[in-house]
């Protein structure tokens, strides 16, 4: 697996994750502290729907990017075991054709590619 192709996909989803995330905390703290005696009736209503539209937003992109670290790390443990059998594959045809010598090393070549 290349390393890179991760964390540009992780990074990719990262920026708008922390962009809203910093969205929905300034506007709880705001809406709870500054902007509350001004908050009534439809304004009231208005802001905090807005402010949970940003919220599910914000869990919306995070389920995204779970998905996205779940299979790079799929991808990865599939690739360390693929590497982990070639490598056994490999140390089976040294010890194989140490003993019966070239015959059995082309049989695991032909098997193995």
């Amino acid at each position: 697996m290349v390393r890179g192709m991760a964390s540009f996909q992780n990074r990719r989803l990262r920026r708008p994750s922390l962009i809203l995330l910093c969205i929905s905390v300034g506007m709880l703290a705001s809406g709870m502290t500054v902007l509350k005696p001004h908050l009534t009736g439809w304004a009231f209503a208005m802001y905090w729907s807005f402010c949970l539209i940003i919220t599910g937003a914000v869990i919306i992109v995070a389920l995204f990017e779970l998905r996205a670290i779940r299979r790079d790390a799929r991808r990865a443990h599939h690739a360390l075991i693929i590497n982990t059998l070639r490598g056994a594959v490999k140390t089976d045809a040294h010890i194989s054709s140490e003993k019966m010598g070239n015959k059995t090393v082309s049989s695991i070549r032909e098997i193995r590619d």
